[in-house]
Parts: structure tokens; sequence; C-alpha cells
């Protein structure tokens, strides 16, 4: 038992050692402190796609003044990003030449952000890990962004589809119409629709809030939450799926709807009328829906 014992304390102390070096190493060599560079990229391709896959930089679309394509990029000299047109897509990747821990002091805000000559474009695809997404004012096919604890902030956007899949990263969508479909897949972030139409909006969240504002889905909205909150504000559907384990659902619809409803320890309060159908089941979630 005694040499068990010591044992313990001689791993303990040689995790100890190895965690001090791991420590010393990252402080030495990572670009704690040093400044960061600004580099410009001139677009002289053409394209019509763009494909993006970024670590911690932010990223922001803009249309440029010239009519010209520029990427600007705020980043350290070991997390550089690289900038080229291939097969009629712009595309942004980073090159990163660091070892994992000389980046555990670094609190640098990298950016990168894309001068657009113009406004319309076909398919969009971003991957972001920890930066935030911002844009607006553009016309497009598909969008597709996938982050990690990144949030999004899109406004004023034309599209065909749009799908957004985070862990922990929230999506703020404004003064936007999609054609098709809106697909949100996520955890803890929350989704907001402000002044935003579709014709189908689905969302699988795990304790993120939903919270639809001033916003028409043509046909259908399926929402399954587990902790988050799903709110509406003059907001309606055709028909509405809403499934949520201890959040509520509240709020007010734009037009009657034959109530499906279902709680165990939850109150409910839904008008008597007829319409599109709603179904909504929580498990200790309030119910509480008005038409306006």
């Amino acid at each position: 038992m005694k040499a068990f014992k010591w044992l313990l304390i001689f791993v303990g102390l040689i995790a100890l050692v190895a965690g001090v070096i791991i420590i010393i190493f990252a402080y030495k060599n990572n670009s704690f402190g040093s400044p960061t560079v600004t580099n410009v990229h001139n677009v002289e391709d053409v394209f019509d796609n763009i494909s993006l896959k970024l670590s911690t930089a932010d990223l922001k679309f803009e249309i440029s003044t010239d009519n010209k394509c520029k990427v600007t990029c705020i980043e350290k000299e070991k997390d550089k990003h690289s900038v080229k047109v291939e097969n009629n897509t712009l595309v942004i990747t980073n090159e990163r030449s660091y070892h994992w821990y000389e980046n555990l002091f670094n609190t640098s805000k990298l950016s990168v952000t894309v001068s657009l000559p113009k406004d319309s474009f076909n398919d969009i695809k971003i991957e972001t890990s920890t930066g935030d997404v911002s844009f607006e004012k553009l016309t497009l096919n598909k969008l597709n962004i996938s982050c990690s604890t990144g949030n999004a902030y899109l406004n004023d956007l034309n599209m065909d589809s749009f799908k957004f899949e985070a862990s922990t990263g929230a999506l703020k969508l404004k003064n936007s119409n999609i054609n098709g479909d809106i697909i949100v897949d996520g955890s803890t972030g929350e989704v907001e629709l402000v002044k935003t139409n579709a014709k189908n909006f689905s969302a699988e969240l795990s304790t993120g809030d939903v919270k639809m504002t001033d916003s028409i889905i043509e046909s259908n909205i399926s929402i399954n939450s587990s902790t988050g909150d799903v709110i509406f504000k003059d907001s309606d559907s055709n028909t509405l799926n809403i499934h949520t384990s201890t959040g509520d659902v509240l709020g007010n619809l734009k037009t009657p709807k034959s109530f499906n409803t279902k709680t165990s320890t939850g109150d409910i309060d839904v008008p008597n009328t007829e319409g599109g159908s709603c179904i909504i089941q929580t498990s200790t979630g309030d119910i509480k829906i008005s038409i306006k």
C-alpha cells in the first residue's frame, strides 16, 4: 500500500513537471504579445463560389467600393491564410505552422475581410472554429455555415437554401428571404430569426433558444429542443411541430391553428381555434400561445 502511494506521488510529480515545461514552451514560442500583421490579397480571377475554412479569425463580407476583389487578413506570422481561385471558387484557408502548445496564450483578435466586386454568387461554404461570421446584402443559391463556438450575424440576404451547424455558436438571421429551407443543427447556441421568410424551417437544438419575430414560414416549422425556449412574436407557418423537454413555448401566431398540445407538469394556455396543424409537446415546459 505504501509503495502504491509513493507511485502515485511520483506520477503526480512527473505530470506537474511536464505541465510546467509545456507552459514554458507555449509562453516562449507562441505569438502572445507579438503584433499582428495585415496582409492584403488582390484577387484578379473571377469566381461565382466561395469556400472558407478558418480557425480563430472573425470573418466579414462586404461589397467593395472599387468593383474589385480583395481579401484583408489580420493575422499572425504562424497563422496566415491562403487565398486563391480554383475551379470558379474563391478558396481561403488557414496555413498554420505552430504546434498545438504554442497557441495556449494567444489572445489576439484575428480577422479576414472579403471585399466582393458583386453582390450575387452561387454557393458559399464556411467552416470556422471560434471566429464569428458576419455579412449582409448578398444574393446566392446555397449558404452552408459550420462552426464550433463562433456566432453568425446575417442580414438582408436572398438565398435558395441555408444550413447552419454549430456547437455553442449562435445564429441571428435578419431581413432575409429563403426560397427553400432553413436547416439549423446546434447544441447550446441561440437561434433568432427576425423579419425572415422561408418555405420550411427546421431546428434541432439541445439548450439553445429559438426566437422568431415578424417571420413567416410558408409550409412548416419543425423545432426540437431540450431545455431551450421557443418564442414566437408576430410569426407564423401553415403547420408547426414543436417538441421541448423543459423549455417553454410562448408567444403569438398570426393565423388560427388547430392545437394539439401536451405537457407533463407545465401549464397550457392556447385558444380554441381551427386552422393549420399546430402540435406542441413539452415535458415540464409551459405552453402559452395566442392568435394575433
